[in-house]
């Protein structure tokens, strides 16, 4: 049998009711309403009958999908669910839907089975996250319900329908809604995007979750797209509405929404100790050409191939091997140092064995010819200005003269030479200093040992294993990628080159062409030779080196109206902290300035593209090579007309922080002071004294830590080639 039907009561009420009679400890528990009227969301109200008429001015925002929740309430959490109400689906046919100026839902009550004297909670959500709730319960009779005073209450009697009324205004903010805790797991680049779009495309972020921690709900509002698993308490997760933003940070184990960052590919030591960024700037990354790598093949799903034209065969020598990480990684210095150029890879492993019975997976002399012929048959077609072969005939280190090459090997080579193909090979990995190993010691071949890009020194492992040289070496590059080290890096890193070097200056030789990267290289003295090997210097070699610029500078530009950038190098000797300005002649054009170091990353920079002018910063820079970069966005902004620039880079004096620091008024020895927003740090002498030196201008909280006693902090401000005294007492 169904339990008895009776009136529904509001919280009004209840509080009528109290003013008459004792509380009765057994009755319900306390109820409550939250909207716009009552101290809740500002942009939500409930309407009659379930509250008096509330008085708003703001407007109606008729594009959301509201979902109305009815549960058993038990004064502190949902029980029972008794009815969800959306814009598309409910109980009893009954959704929700716009009339007029407000949403309307019909709880036919007569279909449900409601409990005397149980509350019950209506709660009206958005993608999850709760705009307001109203509490009410079943009453006794239908002569209660009408005993109420209507401005207050609302009586519904046994089998009626009450029609929950409501009204969402325009300007609601999820995110304001959450606690000051849940707001602080939202990264403020999140926060700031979210709340200045009312309307977003689904964006993807980075969702930090507890140690221990269920599958995340897949709830409306967001996406959850990968889960890592239990070693890695992190998911990617797509957001699709600030609610569902609110939503996640609602969930207890969430601990941190972050932005989905970019991080783009960043030059390798051997890109930048050869100059290759700088060329790269200046335009220079071998367009129009190709460089031919005859080795074990490819992985095109490697990273470092994306956005790179690559032309990957198989040459048909018999059994294929099929592990291709030697050639992938090879590949990868190619397409580094010559990003434009079209990377052919021309598989030529094969198992087989020799004479002798050694087999095993190699290039062999008809894999060889096989690759030579093809590149012969497409030179044309792909304009192919350089053959990479990373391999070495068993070791060993030969003289010119007495290169063990097959008469049909070295024919090849030359003739590659002679129809404008530059042949490269690694000079060898045994560590041998009388020569170079084959096909590097064949006279149409360029042979190319290896530095350690760490220290710009031949690169050396241990007695059997390091560059083989000798009198026939021709160049050096760097030659390692993270712990792999050995020639078979080097000489492709030297045909990339080749290939930057054949398309900005097509009209030398290739003599001409090999004698600029020898005259223009770095000199790498080798002790065990006594013999003096160029280092591949690419920017040098493109004649670039003449535009570097020392301080102070105090250029001028302009730009003729479009997107532009214009680079300046800048060398310096020692650490230096710089004041750069940018001034312009257009003031409604859109300009700014930034620096980046050798490897393309961004040192410093201004708050960004700007009308503000002039545009002054400050950047503490190393020692070495710097670019700064001069940008025009003004077409961006439907306003392209020329504008001149002036540029001026200044050397500013750094400060310094000194003091004592003492314990029980005694100079203390040893005490640890740092500048928390700095990597510098130092300890006390003797006397107590600490020197904080280079210290760029601006404000710091200088900290002084000693064990047993504490941390004393002190804020301070320096200005230029300040000296600030900061004591410390303990």
């Amino acid at each position: 049998m169904r339990p008895r039907r009776a009136a529904l009561l509001s919280l009004a009420t209840l509080v009528f009711a109290a003013c008459q009679d004792q509380p009765d400890p057994t009755g319900p528990p306390h109820s409550a309403i939250s909207d716009a009227a009552h101290g809740g969301n500002a942009h939500f109200y409930f309407l009659p009958p379930l509250v008096p008429a509330p008085t708003y001015t703001g407007t109606f925002d008729g594009t959301r999908s509201p979902v109305v929740d009815i549960c058993q309430w038990d004064g502190t959490v949902c029980g029972t669910s008794i009815a969800t109400f959306t814009m598309t689906t409910g109980m009893g046919s009954e959704t929700v839907r716009v009339v007029d100026d407000h949403y309307i839902v019909n709880w036919h009550t007569d279909e449900f089975p409601l409990i005397t004297q149980q509350m019950y909670r209506i709660t009206v959500s958005v993608d999850g996250t709760d705009l307001g709730y109203a509490d009410v319960v079943i009453a006794e009779s239908g002569r209660e319900a009408k005993s109420m005073t209507t401005g207050e209450t609302f009586g519904l009697k046994d089998g009626r329908t009450l029609p929950i009324k409501f009204r969402i205004e325009e300007g609601y903010d999820p995110i304001g809604e959450l606690t000051p805790q849940e707001r602080a797991k939202i990264s403020p680049v999140l926060q700031t995007y979210v709340i200045e779009h009312d309307v977003f495309d689904p964006f993807k972020t980075i969702v930090t979750l507890d140690e221990v921690h269920d599958a995340l709900d897949q709830q409306a509002g967001f996406l959850v797209l990968k889960e890592f698993g239990p070693t890695l308490p992190y998911a990617v997760v797509q957001i699709i509405s600030s609610e569902g933003m609110a939503l996640l940070a609602r969930d207890p184990t969430v601990n941190l929404i972050s932005e989905n960052k970019r991080y783009d590919p960043l030059a390798t030591p051997s890109q930048v100790l050869i100059g290759q960024p700088f060329a790269q700037l200046n335009g220079h990354v071998g367009d129009g050409t190709s460089v031919g790598v005859l080795d074990t093949g490819i992985d095109l799903t490697d990273p470092a191939f994306v956005g790179s034209e690559v032309v990957d065969l198989e040459m048909d020598v018999g059994d294929s091997c099929e592990d291709p990480w030697h050639g992938t990684i090879v590949a990868r210095q190619v397409v580094q140092a010559a990003p434009g150029a079209v990377l052919i890879m021309l598989d030529v492993e094969d198992y087989s064995c020799t004479l002798g019975g050694s087999c095993g997976c190699a290039m062999w002399s008809d894999g060889f010819l096989t690759a030579a012929q093809w590149i012969f048959d497409h030179q044309d077609e792909y304009n192919i200005v350089a053959m990479n072969m990373s391999y070495a005939a068993g070791g060993g280190s030969y003289p010119t003269e007495d290169c063990p090459m097959l008469p049909a090997e070295e024919g090849t080579l030359e003739n590659l030479r002679n129809r404008g193909i530059m042949p490269f090979a690694g000079s060898g990995n045994d560590n041998l200093v009388d020569g170079v190993s084959a096909p590097a010691c064949t006279p149409a071949v360029t042979s190319v040992a290896a530095v350690d890009p760490s220290t710009d020194e031949i690169w050396y492992e241990f007695s059997t294993k390091g560059s083989t040289r000798g009198p026939n070496l021709d160049l050096l590059a760097p030659g390692c990628e993270g712990s792999r080290c050995g020639t078979s890096l080097a000489a492709p890193i030297a045909a990339g080159a080749w290939a930057v070097m054949r398309a900005a200056l097509p009209d030398l030789s290739l003599e001409e062409t090999l004698g600029l990267l020898k005259t223009t290289g770095v000199p790498v003295y080798d002790p065990e030779t006594e013999l003096t090997f160029p280092r591949i210097q690419l920017d040098a070699a493109l004649g670039l080196l003449d535009s570097k610029l020392t301080l102070p500078i105090d250029v001028s530009g302009a730009f003729g109206g479009e997107d532009e950038n214009d680079f300046y190098a800048l060398t310096l000797d020692q650490p230096t902290l710089v004041r750069i300005t940018l001034e312009w002649d257009i003031v409604e054009q859109n300009l700014d300035v930034f620096v980046l170091d050798a490897a393309l990353d961004a040192e410093c920079e201004s708050a960004g593209a700007t009308t503000a002018k002039p545009e002054i910063f400050s950047c503490a820079l190393v020692a070495g090579d710097h670019l700064l970069s001069v940008n025009n966005f003004s077409a961006a902004q439907g306003a392209p007309v020329p504008v001149n620039y002036q540029l001026t880079v200044v050397p500013v004096a750094m400060a310094e922080i000194q003091g004592t620091v003492t314990v029980g008024g005694n100079p203390t020895l040893g005490v640890q002071v740092s500048l928390d927003e700095t990597g510098l740090g130092t300890m006390s002498n003797a006397d107590g004294l600490y020197r904080l030196v280079n210290v760029a201008p601006g404000t710091y909280t200088v900290r002084a830590i000693l064990a047993g006693f504490g941390v004393r902090t002190e804020i301070v401000t320096v200005g230029e080639g300040e000296v600030k005294t900061v004591n410390f007492a303990f």
